[in-house]
């Protein structure tokens, strides 16, 4: 049977104790994805696994199914599917919803040309793509987009986190 949990799984020790995972996959994409993939490795079957690992399993494979609920700025008729990010690394990138697209090909080759030639990374409107940016200040940006593109903005807590994923 399919593990479906009735609420936000808070960690109970740790660094992160007494925080939701719901809201740490936006506040700490990276040390959440680290956290996963130590359970990962464990190889533990289906019907030993904790509720911890569990709880990670089901957000983590519906954090890859979330979906932007904005229309593509060039086309207006296709959810957004990719963001463009313009820089580098080492001096930061500069991106906004209104440097996105979906995925035809008319919209990338407009999104492109937005670019004016520098160096635009063009990637998944998801949330693993905060991994992307090394600087914390860029994971922030991103993921304030795509909290945007969710309809995630303002405060979020732990139970509006919840049911955004829930509903997917």
């Amino acid at each position: 049977m399919a593990y479906e949990p009735l609420g936000p799984y808070v960690l109970g020790s740790g660094k992160k104790a007494g925080q939701a995972v719901e809201l740490i996959i936006f506040h700490d994409y990276p040390w959440l994805k680290s956290l996963y993939n130590k359970q990962k490795r464990k190889k533990v079957p289906e019907e030993r696994k904790n509720r911890l690992h569990l709880h990670l399993d089901w957000l983590m494979n519906k954090a890859d199914k979330a979906k932007p609920l904005m229309l593509c700025p060039h086309c207006g008729q296709k959810k957004i599917e990719l963001i463009s990010a313009l820089g580098s690394d080492k001096y930061g990138f500069s991106m906004g919803t209104k440097f996105s697209c979906c995925l035809e090909a008319q919209c990338k080759q407009n999104l492109l040309s937005w670019a004016g030639g520098g160096a635009s990374l063009i990637i998944p409107a998801k949330i693993f793509s905060v991994s992307h940016f090394k600087k914390r200040a860029d994971q922030k940006k991103f993921i304030k987009i795509l909290r945007h593109l969710y309809g995630l903005e303002g405060k979020l807590s732990k139970e509006a986190a919840f049911a955004f994923f829930k509903n997917i």
